[in-house]
């Protein structure tokens, strides 16, 4: 049986899950499990995080900074695109209409394993388009992508109900079938990714600047459904910390970044007893 971990933000930014998550692959990767880290659905901004679109869309592809992390400390080899199913590419929103709904994005990738096949598909924000300088657009023209464009929110909605579930439980499935251990990485500070595949854990770990906090995983996902209005996709970490105290609060300390993983792997045996 896969083991399941699931590793929170418990601030927005700059909570340490990507340090945390490739500390746990790298411990159980030294105990010869065999490990992949999964980040379900990401998203970094075209204009803040230039870096990593440039080197991205320079290949014609989309997919996260911490995914690229977390695959160095896998055991398991597979596509960047199956441990990282949705990927958003996020625009600058002081551009937007204020009187346009749809999210201020330029473009999703969403892959879909099905028929012994990855399948890539790209969803398309028609009023952003031309956001994105020509060289990208030509590379990612010479990848074979299937081509989704919207220009409402409606349009947007059908696409996302229709394929974004499927992309996330098909690719975890075909990781299931190799790992002993699935250390899964949330976006942000959302407290749960609404995918019925992901709604049950075996660890589940929440991470802040100084605390590590551990929750019985049963009573996480009961707390995440109580907090999750019906119409949202998803909710906040924030909204859960009144209705769920941790089991256990394991302290930390800053560290210089060359040494986060080693230290956090330090403590690991103690935080999953």
């Amino acid at each position: 049986m896969v083991t399941n971990i699931l590793v929170i933000g418990l601030t927005q930014e700059h909570a340490g899950k990507t340090s945390l998550a490739q500390a746990l692959l790298s411990y159980f990767s030294d105990q010869e499990q065999k490990t992949c880290g999964f980040k379900p659905f990401s998203g970094y901004n075209y204009w803040y995080h230039f870096d990593m679109a440039h080197q991205s869309l320079s290949e014609g592809r989309l997919y996260s900074r911490d995914i690229t992390k977390l695959k160095q400390h896998s055991t398991i080899e597979t596509p960047i695109e199956l441990v990282n199913p949705i990927h958003r590419l996020w625009n600058e929103p002081a551009i937007m209409d204020s009187l346009t709904t749809i999210p201020p994005f330029i473009m999703d990738r969403f892959s879909i394993f099905q028929n012994n096949i990855l399948k890539n598909h790209l969803l398309i924000n028609q009023l952003l388009t031309d956001q994105l300088p020509q060289k990208y657009q030509k590379r990612l023209g010479e990848k074979e992508y299937d081509l989704h464009y919207i220009d409402t929110i409606q349009s947007m909605n059908s696409i996302i109900q229709s394929y974004y579930n499927q992309a996330i439980d098909s690719c975890y499935k075909q990781i299931e079938k190799k790992a002993d251990i699935i250390v899964v990485e949330s976006y942000a500070d959302n407290a749960l990714l609404p995918w019925k595949t992901l709604s049950q854990f075996d660890i589940v770990l929440g991470i802040k600047p100084w605390e590590i906090h551990r929750y019985d995983p049963e009573k996480y996902v009961k707390a995440v459904q109580l907090s999750k209005p019906v119409s949202a996709w998803e909710t906040s970490t924030k909204k859960i910390v009144d209705l769920l105290k941790p089991l256990e609060i394991f302290k930390q300390k800053p560290v210089v970044s060359t040494e986060i993983i080693d230290k956090l792997k330090e403590q690991i045996p103690e935080i999953i007893s």
